[in-house]
């Protein structure tokens, strides 16, 4: 690179002067070969071509102004330096090794014969060096290496979380490989087994006695038909309070905006779950759906068979008043669903059988086999509902916490309540 004439040399320009005849005459000095010379002077050409011809023009008349200032008040604000020897670091010689490598010309059956190296080739010196460095400051400084998670640079700090430390995470990241960490999620729900264990729980309901029954049943189709169609994660669900739940009624639709006919649930949840912001509700359920399904109804019975409940108690609870798990769920409920659907020829539910491995507890092993189920059963035609736009699916399952990582537009979207109940009344 040619530098243009200008008045006031940059800082670099002067450092790269002294450090080249400083290392020339240490090299004369030496004996030793002086394309080391060259390759230092193409590692400050480089350096200098990290900003563009522009830049240093632009510059120019700043650093003009600040050696005014400079000579009108008597201070110094522009200060090289002082070098009483080259710079003596490792990264200079690998940026040698790099830069002599560059030099290189491809051997003849290379597909690039006949022409120099290219930069990414070159660049995998840079890489190899860093990686020897990484392993060595985790083993010279364990207490003070860290890595950045997301740039990958290697820093060496006052101090760190012996979790945080460097050595700690490449241990991480080599039982993971070792080991595996590649999870499987649990087995999705389809409508059809959503559909027969709403009939099942309706006949239950027909044929209770007892108050425990009652409720019973109707805790058990709340946290079906909730898991179901808000796509809600077990500790969402299950942290539910009366107060955090708005139900309308289909003849009150047009009393919240939506017609009349369509009435809505409205789920408030924990301020650690929520990840919506809108000012709107953050769930937001028809109170009937396209494939029959009617949360609201089962809602409501549930509302009326705790008389004395307050605004500030769990919604699925026991006698007690304690409230539900997934796993009390699971094994008290939907896994002798599913065994009686296999028990009818469930087609689907044939596979599983009583071995360890396969049975449907391993199969069905956590909650979020409503999650899955539901956002598959949206994105497609099933019994009379529509197939769900990407946007609605995105608002609904509420997949993104951190605003940095979600896409601009999506950002700005803001649905109103008639557009949010559509997925739940029109596509589940």
């Amino acid at each position: 690179m040619t530098y243009p004439r200008t008045r006031i040399a940059p800082p670099f320009i002067c450092e790269a002067c002294t450090v080249r005849t400083q290392l020339g005459s240490e090299l004369e000095k030496k004996g030793q070969h002086l394309g080391l010379l060259m390759l230092e002077r193409m590692r400050l050409i480089d350096q200098a071509n990290a900003w563009s011809r522009g830049t240093h023009q632009n510059y120019q008349a700043l650093l003009g102004k600040l050696t005014r200032f400079e000579q009108a008040y008597g201070l110094i604000l522009l200060q090289p330096t002082s070098l009483a020897h080259p710079p003596q670091h490792p990264s200079i010689g690998v940026m040698w090794a790099q830069q002599h490598y560059l030099l290189r010309t491809p051997s003849v059956g290379h597909s690039q014969s006949e022409e120099r190296v290219r930069f990414g080739t070159a660049r995998a010196l840079r890489s190899a060096a860093s990686q020897y460095y990484l392993w060595d400051f985790q083993l010279a400084h364990p207490e003070r290496s860290i890595r950045d998670p997301r740039t990958r640079k290697m820093y060496l700090v006052e101090g760190v979380s012996p979790t945080d430390a460097l050595g700690y995470g490449l241990m991480a990241t080599g039982m993971a490989r070792r080991v595996g960490d590649h999870s499987k999620p649990p087995i999705a729900l389809t409508l059809k087994q959503v559909q027969w264990g709403v009939e099942h729980l309706e006949q239950r309901w027909m044929a209770c006695k007892m108050p425990e029954a009652y409720r019973e049943t109707a805790a058990a189709a709340v946290t079906h038909l909730l898991g179901w169609l808000g796509w809600l994660r077990s500790a969402e669900l299950f942290s539910l309070k009366w107060e955090d739940v708005t139900v309308t009624r289909p003849a009150s639709g047009p009393r919240i905006g939506l017609p009349l006919g369509v009435g809505a649930i409205e789920l408030r949840l924990l301020p650690e779950t929520k990840s919506n912001r809108t000012k709107v509700a953050d769930i937001v359920i028809s109170y009937l759906c396209a494939s029959g399904l009617a949360p609201g109804l089962w809602l409501e019975r549930l509302r009326r068979l705790w008389v004395h409940a307050t605004p500030g108690d769990y919604i699925i609870r026991g006698r007690t008043g304690t409230r539900w798990t997934s796993n009390y769920y699971r094994r008290n409920h939907l896994y002798k669903w599913l065994r009686q659907q296999r028990a009818e020829g469930d087609p689907f539910l044939q596979a599983f059988t009583d071995a360890p491995g396969n049975r449907l507890e391993d199969k069905y092993y956590s909650f979020g086999t409503y999650r899955r189920g539901g956002r598959s059963t949206s994105t497609k035609r099933n019994n009379g509902t529509k197939k769900a736009t990407s946007d609605e699916v995105y608002e609904h399952g509420r997949w993104t916490k951190r605003m940095s990582k979600e896409n601009m537009p999506t950002r700005y979207n803001e649905f109103e309540l008639a557009d949010r109940i559509n997925l739940t009344l029109l596509c589940m």
